[in-house]
């Protein structure tokens, strides 16, 4: 069960506001996962256990539809680093900056991985 992840729904129209409310008006380390399938899920459930109690910044975004997030990402500093097409996922700061994107051509993220991500977001 996923704890600390918002899945945008499928309307995306709706799965953009809510992104850009999470990214604009929430004072979160954002681990934003991208695509449906099962290493989406995996990374997703991942990066959920790794996102630490309730009242932390870290949290979880999960867009099963990465191009409904695209106009949000693309005003993002550091957006242009990230391929909603392929990418696996990737972090943004307090500051909404991109601090890092692990992308298509790598393996799935392991917990290291994914950690990593997270402490980059967060300096």
């Amino acid at each position: 069960m996923l704890k600390k992840t918002t899945i945008l729904p499928d309307d995306p129209k709706v799965a953009e506001r809510m992104f850009s409310e999470l990214v604009h008006d929430q004072p979160y380390y954002l681990f934003v996962v991208l695509g449906s399938d099962e290493d989406a899920e995996t990374v997703a459930q991942r990066a959920d256990s790794l996102a630490g109690l309730q009242e932390e910044p870290r949290w979880v975004v999960w867009a099963r539809k990465p191009r409904s997030i695209a106009k949000v990402v693309d005003n993002l500093v550091g957006g242009d680093k990230v391929e909603l097409n392929s990418a696996h996922a990737f972090t943004l700061s307090l500051s909404d900056e991109v601090r890092d994107v692990m992308k298509g051509d790598e393996p799935v993220p392991n917990l290291t991985r994914i950690l990593l991500a997270f402490t980059n977001a967060e300096q």
